[in-house]
């Protein structure tokens, strides 16, 4: 089936898609919101809390995948030119960058007087080259180093894709066609194979004793094979055309992973060191949320008392992410030494990452995502997903 149409004749958004990025943000500020609610009130924040901001990062990778894939197939049976893979990655950039750009330079002008490296503020308005095959240079804006594993995916795998496009097309000049249509089944497995194989391997190269938060996780060549989980799953599906009743099962299963992982019980069913178990870890997280991505994709739109808020808050979760955690810090900032109460705190920390995403998205994201170039692509290909943004 299509994705359903609004009384305008336009495609409208799918359900499943906003319900995920709503679920990943969610994770990924609980982690954060947790930790600094809890050490305000003295209290001992839950393990399983403070590890659900691991688990909303690679969702948020495994969807982005997934939703990119789907357009790169649409991209790829379009015979796609030079223009046209410039446009997906302007519109790519225009998505992301904008926003980060604005907020990195407000959050700014908060912090900058309580001393701000110079030089760590230059690195992060260029975010390709913060973490690219090395640490950031400090931990301010610490959320930032995600969008560099998803900008330089956005750049490579294209270009990727181009590349074994250009080989196969030359590889049939003895036919005489050298019109040779640009069919997944031909590009999508040497690239795929690539991402998804690169990083673990580099990851294995890291010695034992390498910060696993501030290296393992968070450098770009170590984690660009979460989002190609996604592709792989989109590509699989869009191959193979499973039925309903295969995508549950493989939704139950990828639900059953992820509780093995999230738990720490998938060490006493996998028995590996602890350094394969650091090279690995990531893999099996993404390949639940990988399993789960095509059952969610078709999930019907619910009453509306649901639809709407799943919807806002999927609208909102990128400005959600990218400012949620400068507000608690300067909130807990000017409560150390304003003496504020944990409960005004609190309240403030609320209202900040309620307002600030809000009027991110109807000022800043909104407006930039309607002037964005028109993307060529073939027809639709039949699926819940067909024509799908990831915006």
């Amino acid at each position: 089936m299509t994705a359903p149409l609004d009384p305008a004749g336009r495609r409208r958004r799918a359900f499943g898609p906003d319900l995920l990025r709503a679920l990943a943000v969610l994770m990924v500020v609980t982690c954060h919101a947790g930790a600094l609610f809890f050490n305000w009130f003295g209290g001992a924040y839950p393990w399983q809390a403070a590890v659900s901001g691991f688990f909303g990062v690679e969702l948020f990778f495994v969807l982005s995948g997934y939703l990119i894939g789907a357009l790169l197939l649409e991209l790829l049976d379009a015979r796609p030119g030079r223009r046209d893979w410039a446009v997906f990655l302007v519109r790519r950039w225009m998505r992301t960058l904008p926003a980060y750009w604005f907020w990195l330079a407000v959050l700014l002008l908060f912090w900058a007087p309580i001393g701000i490296s110079r030089r760590h503020a230059a690195v992060l308005f260029t975010p390709l080259w913060q973490n690219l095959a090395w640490p950031q240079v400090a931990g301010w804006f610490g959320v930032s180093w995600s969008l560099a594993v998803e900008e330089w995916f956005y750049l490579l795998f294209p270009l990727a894709l181009a590349a074994t496009m250009a080989a196969a097309t030359a590889s049939r000049r003895p036919a005489g066609d050298h019109a040779l249509p640009s069919r997944s089944w031909r590009v999508m497995p040497p690239v795929l194979a690539v991402f998804l194989l690169v990083p673990p391997l580099l990851r294995w190269q890291l010695p034992e004793t390498v910060s696993w938060d501030r290296v393992t996780s968070q450098v770009v060549v170590f984690r660009l094979d979460a989002i190609a989980f996604g592709v792989l799953a989109i590509w699989l599906e869009r191959l193979l055309r499973p039925s309903a009743r295969v995508l549950a099962g493989c939704g139950i299963a990828g639900l059953a992973l992820l509780a093995l992982v999230w738990t720490g019980r998938i060490d006493r069913v996998v028995h590996w060191g602890p350094h394969l178990r650091h090279t690995l870890l990531f893999d099996a997280g993404s390949t639940a949320f990988a399993l789960l991505m095509g059952a969610a994709a078709r999930l019907p739109d619910p009453p509306a008392w649901l639809l709407h808020p799943v919807r806002v808050l999927s609208e909102r979760s990128y400005a959600l992410y990218l400012v949620h955690l400068s507000v608690m810090e300067w909130v807990g900032y000017a409560m150390a030494n304003h003496h504020w109460s944990p409960v005004l705190a609190v309240a403030l920390s609320v209202a900040g990452m309620a307002v600030l995403p809000a009027l991110s998205w109807r000022l800043l994201e909104a407006p930039i995502l309607r002037r964005r170039p028109p993307q060529r692509t073939a027809p639709p290909i039949p699926g819940p997903l067909a024509a799908a943004d990831p915006a």
